[in-house]
């Protein structure tokens, strides 16, 4: 809301929560936090990572702050809501997988693959999505493990246990054994 905004801009602050997904992490968050720390020195920003739906909620509750989403997002009303990034995903494999050519890869191409995907409550409708557009390619994702952060993901595809859907935005994330 507003008068969030406005207290998380106080001067007369000594501190605020921000939430974040992981995504906010590649480019977001660290140019917000130093754009911060330039203007209210004084501050200090408590971090947490949360899911959208938990971020949704402390804002309700007001226990958050400020929080950096992942869309889609169900309709709150009290809380206002600014889309400050974009970010395309991407396809995360292992190196030595035969697509990890640097070509473009048709999502048809990946029926036979295993993935590595992060679990429907931390991002349901994010995870719904990618789901429907593979079931729109003809298949049914096989999903091989899940993993809840980023590098985890990651990690998991350089050991050759699936490919992974994953913001463009990780890609400064260069996990050794993982072409994106």
């Amino acid at each position: 809301s507003i008068r969030m905004a406005r207290r998380a801009a106080s001067e007369d602050l000594a501190e605020i929560t921000v939430t974040f997904t992981s995504a906010a992490l590649y480019r977001v968050l660290p140019a917000a936090l130093r754009a911060h720390r330039e203007r209210f020195p004084m501050v200090e920003v408590r971090l947490d990572e949360r899911s959208t739906d938990a971020q949704l909620q402390g804002l309700l509750e007001g226990t958050v702050d400020v929080g950096f989403v992942t869309p889609p997002l169900k309709t709150e009303s009290g809380l206002e809501v600014e889309v400050i990034d974009r970010d395309r995903f991407c396809l995360a494999v292992p190196r030595t997988s035969r697509l990890a050519t640097g070509k473009p890869v048709g999502l048809a191409e990946l029926s036979h693959e295993s993935f590595v995907l992060f679990p429907h409550v931390q991002g349901p409708s994010l995870h719904s999505q990618l789901m429907s557009a593979c079931r729109k390619a003809g298949f049914v994702p096989r999903v091989r493990q899940e993993a809840r952060q980023m590098h985890t993901i990651l990690s998991l595809v350089a050991a050759d246990m699936g490919v992974a859907f994953v913001p463009e935005g990780a890609r400064s994330m260069q996990v050794e054994g993982v072409a994106m």
